[in-house]
């Protein structure tokens, strides 16, 4: 699906959540919810004071999500959400440097507070980060889980339909090159509507 349509389905949805909502919704308590997000993404290869040729054009893409929200104490909250990101990217150099990203899936901890219709929240967990790099004729191609960090807030247009917008950032250091302190960043910015149940 084109990123245009799936801007516009989630306008949409936008749209018809604010016009059918309840006047002020508080939460949504104990539950489980799941939804589909627009993702802006970008990478770049760093090597301290130099940043390579290898910096990533931001793409816009879509991801999925699902989990379950706990209240903890009064406007206290925690989350733990399964997640799917179409981070895949194919950026080559006149040099002949080139690298590829794998989409980016994990699990994300959110833990944060809650007043009338409006929530704020840090985020922590771990997602993959796959990529095959070239570089000075070497190539390595690697997967494993990194941390994630990041924040996010949400507003709750009624009890079963809410949007969030979230920033989150994961990276690996990579040996290559015979640079030892050349590192891979992925940052991304997702904005989700998301279904309670």
């Amino acid at each position: 699906m084109k990123m245009k349509g799936l801007k516009q389905i989630l306008i949409a949805a936008i749209i018809v959540a604010a016009t059918t909502g309840a006047a002020r919704a508080e939460g949504t308590g104990n539950g489980f919810y799941t939804g589909a997000a627009v993702i802006g993404s970008g990478f770049v290869v760093d090597s301290g004071d130099n940043t390579e040729k290898l910096d990533g054009d931001s793409k816009v893409s879509g991801g999925v999500y699902a989990g379950y929200k706990h209240r903890i104490f009064k406007g206290l909250f925690a989350a733990g959400e399964l997640f799917y990101y179409d981070t895949t990217a194919n950026k080559k150099s006149s040099s002949g440097d080139r690298i590829k990203l794998d989409p980016q899936y994990g699990l994300k901890i959110h833990l944060g507070y809650e007043w009338d219709s409006w929530s704020v929240y840090g985020i922590l967990g771990s997602a993959y980060l796959g990529y095959d790099i070239t570089q000075n004729g070497e190539q390595k191609d690697n997967g494993s889980f990194q941390a994630l960090l990041g924040g996010g807030a949400a507003y709750q247009f009624n009890k079963k339909l809410s949007i969030n917008l979230e920033i989150t950032t994961t990276g690996e250091e990579i040996d290559i090159a015979g640079d030892k302190n050349k590192t891979l960043g992925l940052m991304t910015l997702g904005l989700g509507l998301s279904y309670h149940f």
